[in-house]
């Protein structure tokens, strides 16, 4: 069994789609790390490896996506490939 979630109603100029996949079917919880799968407002789609799920939540959460993925997924402190 994947487990995954999506995060789809986002209000940003910069970030279309946020879907979260946790790296073992036990390991779902929320401070346990999955891939990231970015999708940019240009279809632009990226995943970014060992991220956490209350990562996730908070850049989902917050007032500028877009701004916090800058800050906390895109500075360089995660492995990252086009999808």
């Amino acid at each position: 069994m994947r487990v995954e979630t999506r995060v789809t109603d986002i209000d940003s100029s910069y970030i279309d789609r946020l879907e979260f996949v946790w790296h073992k079917e036990e390991d779902w919880t929320l401070n346990n790390e999955g891939h990231l799968r970015v999708t940019f407002q240009n279809g632009a789609r990226y995943i970014y490896e060992d991220v956490s799920f209350t990562l996730l939540m908070a850049i989902a959460s917050s007032e500028s996506v877009g701004q916090a993925f800058n800050d906390s997924i895109k500075n360089g402190k995660f492995k990252y490939y086009k999808d």
